[in-house]
């Protein structure tokens, strides 16, 4: 009896996230989409506080080709946002740092935002905007996000991530997800459009403790049955940071991936937060606060649950990350790319001297690499912080784990099928093919998929 009501249930959730799937993916296959479409992902009422505030009240997000009709002519063609009968323009704009104009990788679209500078007035408790295609008079409605605008700032650092795919590095993720735990006044907000249930499980037992919000991320909507999503870089994370800075009213947000850690050298115990904080308060000019990244390698290739390993880390030059990471306050910067504000020159972000901090870029494929030269050490946790990695661990694997932990520290799938899809020639593509890789890697993990998901809030609307 007890079997067939395991089996009855089963039989419902997997209904159920067929139901979801179907729900979430509808504009993917069924659309008309076409070179000249915009992908629209999110509007926010923009929170007063934040610089772009200034000049709008409402920004949108959006996914289209490089030559759309709105870069040819902007104009002439441009949006209209219509509420209660009052019409306001908006031009589709390039974010900054675009990979539409880099010949060695064929990227056809990029991340767009629109800005309407709508009364204050008009958007009070409203969950709904009409926009409206100046030339074709096409007209749609799209949900409006007030949560930002209508919640007092948080006085702390957002953490966004890059959306996360076949990922199932779950030691990454805890010592992340632990060395975060540590700081005060920080929130991190997780993207991801496949990842492993082991690792989905880890950063759920971190929601609980309020840690870490999750977002599921959707595909880009195919158009003619055409899959698009190889030509666009990251699957246009930019959407998903920017959306992450205008979904949270926040201080303070920073992009960063789950294998960076800010170092101090000097006081190791030094806050994020108040480092940051002091540095704006001696620079007041300044629009955030970066930091240079090294590569950085665990000392040792023992990985085991003694967590020895995850507290010394070799450091040497890292010659792709040459911008750093960078702290930017809300107040003085109107869009944040992978590493500097966007829109804004370097300049601008104040750099933090190599000997105070660094940004340890544990790359998952030079984790365990081979050093052939002398290089300095930094130690990222100390003997006491151990024993806390050691705790939680044992916590973790007992409260909510179920005993699927295993110290087999595999970081072979993303990595390798980006970069051996990126350079088929036959094909050539921008970033790499995510359902083409599907059919090789669904096999090797039990995946959670972000566009299964029934909490999916967000999915491109062509337009």
């Amino acid at each position: 009896m007890i079997l067939l009501l395991l089996i009855f249930i089963c039989h419902l959730l997997s209904i159920n996230a067929s139901n979801c799937y179907s729900k979430n993916t509808r504009y993917i296959r069924n659309n008309t989409a076409d070179s000249d479409s915009l992908h629209i992902y999110s509007f926010h009422v923009i929170p007063t506080n934040y610089y772009s505030a200034k000049h709008a009240t409402v920004k949108g997000f959006m996914i289209a080709y490089c030559n759309n009709k709105y870069i040819k002519n902007p104009k002439k063609e441009y949006l209209i946002a219509s509420i209660d009968g009052r019409k306001f323009k908006g031009t589709p704009t390039f974010m900054d740092y675009s990979f539409c104009g880099v010949s060695r990788i064929n990227c056809k679209l990029e991340v767009f935002y629109v800005n309407f500078n709508i009364p204050r007035k008009l958007l009070v408790d409203r969950k709904n905007i009409t926009i409206i295609d100046n030339t074709t008079k096409k007209r749609k409605i799209f949900k409006l996000s007030s949560e930002a605008a209508n919640s007092e700032m948080y006085d702390g650092i957002t953490v966004c991530t890059p959306t996360l795919y076949w990922y199932n590095n779950w030691l990454q993720m805890f010592t992340f997800l632990e060395y975060w735990q540590k700081q005060r006044n920080s929130h991190i907000v997780i993207h991801y459009r496949g990842m492993s249930s082991t690792v989905f499980k880890l950063i759920n037992s971190y929601i609980k403790k309020g840690l870490v919000t999750l977002i599921p991320t959707p595909a880009l909507p195919r158009q003619n049955g055409r899959d698009i999503e190889p030509y666009i870089f990251g699957f246009g994370s930019k959407v998903y940071l920017n959306s992450c800075m205008y979904s949270r009213n926040t201080k303070y947000v920073l992009a960063m991936d789950s294998d960076e850690y800010i170092h101090f050298f000097n006081n190791r115990e030094q806050n994020i937060y108040d480092f940051v904080e002091k540095e704006m308060a001696k620079h007041p000019k300044i629009t955030s606060v970066n930091f240079r990244n090294v590569r950085a390698s665990y000392t040792t290739k023992s990985i085991t649950d003694t967590f020895e390993f995850a507290q010394k880390y070799y450091y040497y030059k890292d010659t792709i990350n040459k911008e750093g990471k960078s702290v930017v306050r809300t107040s003085k910067v109107d869009m944040i790319g992978y590493h500097l504000p966007i829109g804004l020159k370097s300049e601008h972000s104040y750099r933090i001297s190599a000997k105070i901090a660094l940004v340890l870029h544990a790359r998952s494929n030079y984790v365990t690499v081979n050093i052939k030269k002398k290089h300095p050490v930094a130690t990222l946790f100390d003997e006491n912080e151990r024993l806390t990695l050691v705790k939680s661990y044992n916590e973790l694997k007992e409260n909510f784990m179920n005993g699927t932990f295993k110290f087999d520290y595999n970081v072979k799938i993303a990595n390798s099928l980006k970069l051996t899809d990126r350079v088929k020639m036959k094909r050539f593509i921008c970033y790499f093919d995510y359902e083409e890789s599907k059919k090789y890697v669904a096999k090797l993990e039990d995946w959670v998929y972000g566009e299964d998901q029934c909490d999916l809030k967000r999915i491109f609307i062509p337009f």
